[in-house]
């Protein structure tokens, strides 16, 4: 994966290469992770970057990173996300934009265990708050129609447990129902 980062090319990095694939970090208490997953977690840290053009970098490197280990980079962006509860509606937006980059590019490959991980956070994207944020929650929309198109039960089991008696369901729930009929 080669990809120009701006001006974080030559901010030094909290991670130290050990035995070739692995990096020991500080992170999680200094478990070893993947170079993809390390190199995805680093990628994602920098989303906080108020530059457009460095955020629209980080997402093509994250999507060109997704393609060589869907598996990983999900995986990686699904605790990423869940560690960073706080995170700003605008970056988790990238974060998920890039998880439905990565799944219709790897759909195929994808296994059931990652396709319900993504489904679970892409869900709770989507519904986690009452009032109307329409990028962050469709951008979680569109990466539960994106794993929908091989896992359409899985993703139709998810949405049905949205609705409550008595309760109108979430707007892009509903939303996300409609756009699902019309991929499959």
């Amino acid at each position: 994966v080669s990809t120009s980062f701006g001006r974080y090319g030559s901010r030094s990095s909290p991670w130290s290469i050990s035995l070739g694939k692995r990096l020991e970090g500080p992170r999680n208490g200094g478990p070893s992770l993947s170079v993809q997953s390390g190199l995805a977690t680093t990628l994602m840290e920098a989303t906080g970057d108020k530059d457009p053009l460095v955020q629209e970098q980080i997402f093509s490197a994250l999507c060109a990173l997704g393609q060589a280990e869907p598996e990983e980079v999900l995986n990686a962006c699904e605790e990423y996300l869940r560690q960073h509860e706080k995170l700003a509606h605008p970056h988790r937006v990238i974060l998920l934009r890039a998880m439905e980059a990565v799944v219709k590019s790897s759909l195929a490959q994808l296994d059931k265990s990652t396709a319900k991980i993504v489904i679970f956070l892409a869900s709770s994207e989507m519904t986690k708050s009452k009032e109307a944020f329409p990028e962050w929650q469709q951008a979680a929309s569109t990466v539960l129609v994106a794993v929908g198109r091989r896992f359409i039960n899985q993703v139709m089991e998810e949405m049905l447990t949205k609705f409550q008696p008595g309760v109108l369901p979430h707007c892009f729930v509903v939303l996300t129902f409609a756009n699902l009929s019309v991929t499959n």
